[in-house]
């Protein structure tokens, strides 16, 4: 149900940028990079830090497809209902990393070194920090776009994306649109 003319049929995020190779390249790239690879915050936190992004801006495709790929990665149902805004995480380390997940995502002015410091304190390093800070500013970028766009999906669709993500990841999109740029 796009918005857009010419995307009235779009049930990807890939069609929008397949609409625009050239533009989206770099951006596809960019989330290649933060959610592919090796760190201190595995691929599956990291979808987790998406999904709660997503929940918290209330886009339904975004959400739909981080639910399918943290249950593909296998990630604990307790932290996914966290991430969800439904229930309480499973470990204080992962409500400390949802706690600042919300913060960024609602109110990025007001983040502190203190956040930080509470973050590390809870177990969580500075490198997986920073993905999650990259994490966040790449799926606020990513909710905005798809809402725009009017990118909705289905649960055939989302069915599709877990089990895809967890084995491919992001940088084959990156490759196409690099090829068609």
């Amino acid at each position: 149900m796009g918005y857009v003319s010419g995307t009235e049929n779009y049930q990807v995020i890939t069609d929008v940028f397949q609409r625009l190779p050239r533009r989206f390249a770099p951006f596809a790239e960019f989330l290649a990079e933060v959610m592919d690879a090796e760190n201190d915050l595995t691929r599956g936190q990291r979808e987790l830090v998406a999904l709660r992004v997503s929940a918290i801006n209330g886009c339904g495709y975004c959400t739909g497809s981080h639910l399918a790929a943290v249950h593909a990665f296998g990630i604990a149902e307790a932290d996914i209902e966290a991430a969800t805004g439904t229930g309480d995480a499973a470990s204080p380390e992962v409500a400390a990393l949802l706690d600042f997940v919300t913060k960024i995502t609602l109110h990025p002015h007001h983040i502190a070194a203190c956040d930080i410091a509470a973050l590390t304190a809870a177990g969580w390093t500075e490198s997986a920090v920073e993905d999650t800070i990259a994490v966040a500013a790449a799926f606020a970028f990513m909710n905005r776009l798809v809402d725009g766009y009017g990118v909705t999906g289905n649960e055939d669709v989302f069915g599709k994306i877990g089990p895809m993500i967890k084995e491919f990841g992001y940088a084959p999109v990156a490759q196409q649109l690099r090829k068609k740029a």
